[in-house]
């Protein structure tokens, strides 16, 4: 009963902002949001897409936007260097997923060096497909950073090791 007042509260709220013209909030939501956020419906057009997607990539906002297809959006990511896949293989693999119901994850690495989650997920029986897509750089430094010194530890403890018995071994 509770998730359901919120999600009362949250519609009214939300109609109440598209009729005194301040944008929707639903939007307002969506773009600020540190995740790409991507929209499909079955006939593989963009309903909803976010700024921070657009930004992420480097996309044309006047390409990426609801309408698009997947096609059009895989080929501006192409043609701005942030995708670097066979356009048809791409889309293939994503609408084999969808039809699947699978989720399908994978981390890209940008031509700038960024790694980025992406998964798709099908949602109401694939009527629908959701991408996000998170900037994981700073995680994935820090636990390469973190396994690295890891290593180091291991080495140190190992060379002490050696040099203790190194050392029993001169005092016998």
């Amino acid at each position: 009963h509770r998730r359901s007042c919120i999600a009362y509260a949250f519609v009214r709220q939300h109609g109440r902002a598209r009729r005194h013209g301040d944008g929707t909030l639903l939007s307002m939501v969506l773009n600020n949001m540190t995740q790409g956020v991507v929209l499909f419906d079955a006939h593989e057009r963009v309903l909803v897409v976010n700024d921070r997607y657009v930004e992420m990539y480097g996309l044309s906002p006047a390409v990426v936007k609801p309408g698009c297809t997947l096609m059009e959006l895989i080929q501006n990511r192409i043609t701005t260097g942030s995708l670097n896949i066979d356009p048809e293989k791409y889309r293939s693999e994503i609408m084999t997923a969808v039809r699947d119901g699978a989720v399908m994850n994978r981390i890209v690495e940008t031509p700038d060096g960024r790694a980025v989650l992406v998964v798709n997920r099908p949602i109401q029986n694939g009527k629908y497909w959701i991408g996000t897509h998170d900037d994981i750089t700073e995680r994935i430094q820090a636990e390469r950073k973190s396994a690295a010194l890891s290593e180091q530890e291991r080495r140190r403890v190992t060379i002490e090791t050696d040099l203790i018995v190194d050392q029993r071994s001169v005092d016998s």
